[in-house]
């Protein structure tokens, strides 16, 4: 099916755009997603960990963030239901080396009871865990080619080709594109459209890099493990992702041997058994703005452009909160406690 006007346009086919599009699709809205032709995005170099609590104990600047994040984490079970993403329910545990304050939703266990949960773990474990049981998962090749079928199966469109500004207009390539409302959800591809939505220049780059071991050894039916400088994420089909670095200032997605034998040495430490498993490593560029809140609503260029990008190392987990607040914007309704946060107009006195 091809749309001469769609109701919306959506720039970006990774887990934002797409999850974006499915909710306006389900909604009535007819929409367009323009997918990169080729390359891979953010949302495939990534565990797929939905993990709220974990990301708020580990990460400072998604700690600002947490209650954006635990509502997101709630919409999880009803946002994989709906559109078919297998959301794997199963917890995650949290190594340490020195003991921390445990924070609601998390408690402490053994290492024979760890290693009940996931019996893969090293036998001679001295840390401090603690198992968040609610944390969930997916994997990110399922969840993506799930959220495809579904766009397409409601009658949208998704269509592959290079998505640019010029001459006042968006196009796909030669083509020009038209829309009664247009959606950035490019991830750090946007600072291209900094001509039409000035605050996207001002988003700053993160390489992430990450390894995936097809065949990890490990089964699918365990919780993830975050401990001393690795996670391991299992993935559907007896895979898993293990990484990952947080790279700022670095804009060419590569990967190197140093910190990919990194990652592998921190995550074999406590699983040994991924020693000697085959793997790969692969790398994106995630995008972050300067106070690290994403930027989710309309643009302060002009009217009918909204943005939903930024998110940095939470965009599967924002996904449907941020699905559902673009959906909100579009119907006039109210895009809820968090618009203030994420509003993309709070930078306008910052890019002039």
């Amino acid at each position: 099916m091809t749309f001469s006007r769609p109701d919306v346009l959506v720039i970006g086919a990774g887990v934002i755009g797409l999850s974006v599009a499915v909710r306006l699709q389900s909604r009535g809205l007819r929409t367009q997603v323009v997918a990169p032709s080729e390359g891979l995005s953010a949302s495939d170099v990534a565990a797929g960990m939905i993990a709220p609590v974990m990301e708020a104990a580990t990460d400072p600047m998604s700690a600002s963030l947490e209650a954006a994040l635990t509502g997101a984490a709630g919409l999880w079970p009803g946002f994989a239901d709906q559109f078919g993403l297998g959301l794997q329910r199963r917890g995650c545990l949290w190594l340490s080396s020195c003991e921390t304050g445990l924070r609601s939703g998390v408690e402490t266990v053994t290492p024979v009871q760890a290693r009940e949960l996931a019996p893969w773990l090293a036998h001679d474990l001295d840390l401090h865990i603690a198992y968040a049981p609610a944390e969930a998962c997916v994997t990110p090749a399922q969840a993506l080619a799930a959220l495809r079928c579904a766009l397409q199966a409601a009658g949208g469109e998704l269509t592959a080709g290079r998505a640019g500004w010029r001459d006042g207009a968006f196009w796909r390539d030669d083509v020009r594109l038209s829309a009664a409302c247009v959606v950035l959800a490019t991830g750090y591809g946007g600072v291209s459209f900094a001509e039409a939505a000035p605050e996207l220049g001002l988003m700053a780059p993160i390489r992430g890099q990450i390894v995936r071991a097809l065949d990890a050894g490990i089964g699918d039916n365990g919780p993830c493990v975050r401990g001393p400088g690795a996670y391991v994420a299992p993935q559907r089909g007896g895979g898993a992702m293990i990484g990952a670095t947080m790279e700022p200032g670095e804009t060419e997605a590569v990967t190197d041997v140093a910190s990919l034998s990194r990652l592998m040495a921190a995550a074999t430490a406590f699983a040994p058994g991924l020693k000697d498993r085959p793997h790969v490593g692969l790398a994106a560029i995630r995008a972050a703005t300067p106070d690290g809140a994403p930027m989710v609503g309309p643009a302060s260029s002009f009217p009918g452009l909204f943005l939903a990008t930024g998110m940095r190392r939470n965009g599967w987990l924002l996904a449907p909160l941020v699905a559902d607040m673009i959906c909100a914007y579009l119907a006039g309704e109210d895009p809820g406690v968090h618009a203030g946060t994420m509003a993309p107009k709070r930078f306008i006195r910052t890019c002039g």
